[in-house]
């Protein structure tokens, strides 16, 4: 991650921009330990750097964020779906899948980097618009009055703050 990061640092100063870590946060894994080594890693170089930085810091869907909707709220409820959950699975395994045979065929080196890495992003954006695609055909069996409440659960008193997160984002904040 620290080597990948700085190669990053490489390409912005070829650019002649001021580095920013925009929008990095938290995984859904309940693996606590690597979630701490690895935003650990993340606000280490920042503060080695110089960078600037953000986290994702609201209206999240119960990752990465500071704060997200609570589970009883009808948004985390429909995310929470079985067939919802099958069809992030299914479109999680394809993107797996298809990556691996890109990989195979095209093998990463620094010639290719920027366009591999490009392609890699694509892939990613597709299986995320298959995914929006079957949540968007789903809620559309819900009625307009119950579609129309659904920004409510991203109110902020109907949100829960990520407690570990902020905790651990208060390491690298000083006094502030």
């Amino acid at each position: 991650m620290r080597e990948l990061m700085i190669r990053e640092e490489k390409y912005a100063q070829e650019l002649n921009c001021p580095m920013l870590l925009g929008e990095f946060g938290f995984f859904n894994d309940k693996d606590e330990a690597l979630q701490t080594d690895v935003v650990t890693t993340q606000m280490e170089v920042i503060q080695e750097r110089g960078w600037h930085w953000c986290v994702w810091p609201y209206k999240d869907v119960g990752t990465m964020g500071l704060v997200h909707p609570k589970k009883e709220t009808f948004w985390r409820k429909f995310l929470g779906r079985e067939d919802i959950q099958s069809a992030v699975e299914i479109c999680e395994k394809s993107f797996r899948d298809q990556f691996d045979i890109y990989a195979e065929t095209f093998h990463k080196n620094e010639e290719n980097e920027f366009y591999f890495d490009a392609a890699y992003n694509e892939i990613l954006r597709g299986k995320n618009r298959m995914e929006l695609y079957f949540q968007m055909k789903k809620l559309s069996e819900y009625p307009d009055e119950e579609i129309r409440k659904m920004p409510e659960a991203f109110l902020l008193e109907n949100c829960e703050t990520n407690e570990y997160a902020v905790k651990l984002l208060q390491k690298f904040m000083g006094d502030k």
